[in-house]
C-alpha cells in the first residue's frame, strides 16, 4: 500500500477541492494510503513537515510553488515528489497590472525540472511542461457526476438563461460578452444569470447575480439553457485554463458555448457537444441558435452530459493518477 501525502493550499480553493479533495475517497478504494495537509506557511512548521516527508512514498503539491529552499528539501528528502498544476501559473492574468514575474517563472521551472511526476491539467500545460520534464500524465479537472442534478428539457424557462460561474478574478472575461448581451436582449426574452462572489459590471441586462455556494452551484447551473466561458484569445494566461466551467455546465446537460481557447477544444466537439467560437462577436449567433432551436439543444445537452460522464468524472481521473503513481 503506498502513503501518499498530498499538500494544497486551503480546502476552498477551487483547484485543491476538484483536483485533490474530491479523489481521495476513491484512492483509499484504490489501495492508497491518503493523507491531505495544508502547505505549512511558518519556518517551524515547515520542518516539521519535512522531517515527516520520508515516512511517503509520493508526496503530491497541489499548485503551490514552493521557494528554492523549500523545493531543495522537498527534492532531497521526498522518496517521490508529484507537482500538479491547472493553469499557466507562471503566468500573470490578464487584467494584471504588472505583466510578468520573473521570480515566480523561476520558481515554476525548478520544481517542473525536479518533480519525478507532473500531473498537468490539459494538453497545453503539457506541450508547455515538456520542455522540462518528461514525466508528465494530463489529468483534467473533474467533478462527481453521481447525484449531479440535470437540466429538464421538458420545462421551459420563461426566460432564456444564459450563465456563467466562476471566480472573481474572471468577472473580466465574463464582461466581454457586455454588447453581445445588449444585442440579444433586444430580440430575446434574455436573462443572464451569475454565480460568482461578485456582481459583474454589465449594464443595460436583465441579470441576476448569485452569491457562489459549494452546495447551491449544481443545482443553480441545472437552470441554465446556455452556460458561457468567453476568453480573450490574446491571453497567455487564458490559454492555459482547463475549462472547468465548461465541464460544469456539461455536466448536468447545459449546452456549452465557449471561445475556442485553449483546452477548451479538447473538451468540446463543436456541433455535438457544445459549440466553439472563434470571436467575441459569434457568440450572439451560437446562442441565439440554442434559442431557436431547442430540440437540438436538448440533444447536446444530454451528449455533453454523457461525454462528461466518460472522460471527467472522479473515476477517469482516480484511474489515470493510480496509473501514473504505479509507475513511478
Amino acid at each position: 500500500m503506498k502513503k501518499v501525502l498530498f499538500l494544497i493550499r486551503s480546502r476552498e480553493i477551487p483547484s485543491s477541492r476538484v483536483r485533490v479533495i474530491i479523489l481521495l475517497d476513491k484512492l483509499k478504494k484504490k489501495g492508497y494510503d491518503v493523507e491531505c495537509q495544508i502547505y505549512p506557511k511558518t519556518i517551524k512548521n515547515k520542518f516539521k513537515l519535512f522531517k515527516s516527508l520520508s515516512a511517503y512514498d509520493i508526496v503530491f503539491i497541489q499548485k503551490k510553488m514552493p521557494s528554492f529552499i523549500d523545493l531543495y528539501f522537498f527534492s532531497w528528502l521526498s522518496k517521490k515528489l508529484v507537482f500538479d498544476f491547472d493553469d499557466a501559473i507562471q503566468l500573470k492574468h490578464e487584467t494584471s497590472i504588472k505583466k510578468r514575474s520573473r521570480t515566480a517563472e523561476q520558481k515554476f521551472y525548478g520544481i517542473l525540472k525536479k518533480a519525478d511526476l507532473l500531473v498537468v491539467g490539459n494538453k497545453v500545460l503539457e506541450s508547455e511542461s515538456r520542455k522540462y520534464n518528461k514525466n508528465i500524465i494530463v489529468v483534467p479537472s473533474v467533478l462527481e457526476t453521481d447525484g449531479m442534478p440535470q437540466k429538464d428539457y421538458a420545462v421551459k424557462n420563461e426566460n432564456f438563461i444564459v450563465g456563467w460561474v466562476g471566480t472573481v478574478v474572471n468577472l473580466s472575461q465574463l464582461e466581454l460578452l457586455g454588447d453581445v448581451f445588449r444585442k440579444l436582449s433586444k430580440v430575446i426574452p434574455l436573462e443572464v444569470r451569475v454565480i460568482s462572489g461578485e456582481r459583474p459590471n454589465i449594464d443595460g441586462v436583465n441579470l441576476k447575480y448569485i452569491p457562489w455556494t459549494l452546495e447551491g452551484q449544481d443545482k443553480e447551473i441545472a437552470m441554465f439553457d446556455a452556460g458561457v466561458m468567453p476568453l480573450p484569445n490574446d491571453s497567455k494566461h487564458a490559454k492555459g485554463k482547463c475549462g472547468y466551467k465548461a465541464i460544469q455546465y456539461m455536466a448536468a446537460g447545459v449546452v456549452p458555448v465557449l471561445s475556442d481557447v485553449g483546452s477548451n477544444r479538447d473538451i468540446v466537439t463543436d456541433n455535438e457537444t457544445g459549440f466553439l467560437i472563434d470571436n467575441i462577436e459569434d457568440f450572439y449567433d451560437r446562442l441565439k441558435y440554442v434559442y431557436d432551436n431547442p430540440e437540438t439543444a436538448a440533444k447536446i445537452g444530454r451528449r455533453a452530459s454523457e461525454h462528461v460522464k466518460n472522460y471527467y468524472s472522479v473515476d477517469a481521473a482516480v484511474d489515470i493518477l493510480d496509473k501514473g503513481f504505479t509507475e513511478l
